[in-house]
């Protein structure tokens, strides 16, 4: 029994780490410097089941968000065609879910924080440094930030 436990807690450990080591993309707290510099183009990535975000997103964009963007489906985001003399973005909702569980024999319900992150075209990552419970005040927060950018980038180029 001792053995069995001890191989599950090597395989365990040694799952965790490989993936932890093959993290594709560069993590930076912070916006992406040259966005809206030349001819930008951002993907809105919508996902399934998450119906009211991806209508929030919709909303806000149309409301905050001037430069050229499209929503896709993440589904179809494989099937987009490139665009010519175009910098991609990709803007997409980050979703950190807890589970319930039990405090003091209270049960506490599950709950999702949300983040949203701008993906360059080499692959970084670019997300606010913290998460939030509402996504609206998250989506806001971040889309007027990036228009503020994208603007002064445009600007000055």
């Amino acid at each position: 029994m001792k053995k069995v436990f001890l191989v599950i807690l090597i395989l365990i450990v040694n799952f965790k780490f490989s993936n932890a080591q093959k993290t594709p993309t560069q993590v930076v707290d912070t916006f992406p410097a040259n966005f809206g510099k030349g001819k930008a183009y951002l993907y809105v990535i919508t996902e399934p089941g998450y119906f009211q975000v991806n209508h929030a997103l919709k909303k806000i964009f149309e409301k905050e968000y001037k430069g050229a963007y499209e929503l896709v489906d993440l589904r179809a985001l494989s099937t987009q065609t490139k665009k010519d003399n175009v910098t991609l973005y990709l803007f997409e909702m980050i979703y950190d879910n807890q589970a319930g569980y039990f405090s003091a024999g209270e049960r506490v319900g599950p709950e999702t924080n949300y983040s949203c992150g701008v993906k360059d075209s080499d692959g970084n990552l670019f997300r606010l440094s913290g998460f939030g419970g509402n996504y609206n005040k998250v989506i806001t927060n971040y889309v007027k930030r990036l228009e503020a950018i994208r603007t002064a980038n445009e600007s000055t180029h």
